[in-house]
Parts: structure tokens; C-alpha cells; sequence
């Protein structure tokens, strides 16, 4: 699989694709969409710019005095940077769901930021992706200059639909 992330596109393209139907509905869960990620993660990594992975942990908690976080993919770069990956399926029962399930994947990962990059470098990059992202999610991030890539992930397209101004 190859992700051509080759040029910058204008809020205007951007609307056009994620408003496009989506092409490939993944079909399983969201602990087997994560796994189909996690085998083209080389892949990923490349096609955003960022360093190879040195290690990806999956599923790695954080626990403290009467609470946990659960991060779905937490990649540490060779450069000893790290890149956190919310992951996101729509909900087969209920697809209305999926674009609160975006936005409220946006403050978990607000905290991921907060307390991994306590832990170990404040400059976590962070990373929302799921199987189609949805027009409000890219504007609330966009509108409200969010450190968070979206990036949709489909069979054979890959649509890397922000980069925060942070990274460049």
C-alpha cells in the first residue's frame, strides 16, 4: 500500500473528499479495524513524513489513583519521538454515532497529550483515524487549530486530511 500524502489540499478539496461516500466499510470491530492498521503502520508512518517506528505498543495503559487511560497505538519513533493513534469505527448498530464518537475522540486524545507528554516528551504528536471522517470533526480541529492529524483509512485510499501547523 503506498499513501501519497504529495501536496497540500485547500478546505475546499478537503470538504469534496470527506464528503465523498466511503469506498471500503471495513467490516469487523474496532480492535480489528486497529490490527489492520497495525500491519500497514510502516506504511502509515512513511506516508505522513514521520520517523520509522522503534516500538508500538498497542492497547498500553496508564493507571493511576482511581482511573486509567487506554491508548489504542502509541508508536515511539527512532528519533525517540511519539506519535499517539486514537482509533475510530463507526458502530455497525448505530452509524449516527460515528461523528460524536470523532469528536470525543478529539478530548481523549487532548488528555493522551496531556499526560503522556508529562510522562515523557511534551511534543506527543497526535493522530484520529478511522474508516471515514466526518466534515465537522476536520472543522473543529481545523477551526479551533488542534494539534491532531485526521487521517482516513480506507482499503487502497488513504486520506491524510490535516497536519497540524505543529508538525511542519
Amino acid at each position: 500500500m503506498t499513501i501519497p500524502v504529495s501536496k497540500t489540499l485547500s478546505d475546499d478539496e478537503v470538504r469534496l473528499l470527506l464528503q465523498d461516500e466511503i469506498k471500503w466499510d471495513f467490516i469487523g470491530n474496532e480492535s480489528e479495524f486497529e490490527s489492520h492498521i497495525l500491519e500497514h503502520i510502516d506504511d502509515l508512518l512513511d506516508g505522513m513524513s514521520l520517523p520509522p517506528k522503534r516500538v508500538v505498543l498497542r492497547q498500553k495503559q496508564f493507571r493511576f489513583d482511581n482511573t486509567q487511560i487506554i491508548i489504542d497505538l502509541l508508536v515511539q519513533h527512532t528519533d525517540r519521538s511519539i506519535t499517539i493513534f486514537e482509533v475510530k469505527k463507526k458502530s455497525d448498530r448505530n452509524p449516527h454515532t460515528s461523528p460524536s464518537l470523532q469528536v470525543g475522540a478529539i478530548g481523549q486524545l487532548m488528555l493522551y497529550k496531556t499526560i503522556v507528554g508529562g510522562i515523557y516528551d511534551p511534543n506527543v504528536r497526535l493522530v484520529l483515524i478511522d474508516n471515514k471522517i466526518h466534515f465537522r470533526t476536520y472543522l473543529t480541529i481545523k477551526t479551533n487549530n488542534l494539534p491532531i492529524a485526521l487521517v482516513e483509512f480506507q482499503k487502497d485510499f488513504v486520506l491524510v486530511s490535516h497536519i497540524p501547523d505543529q508538525w511542519r
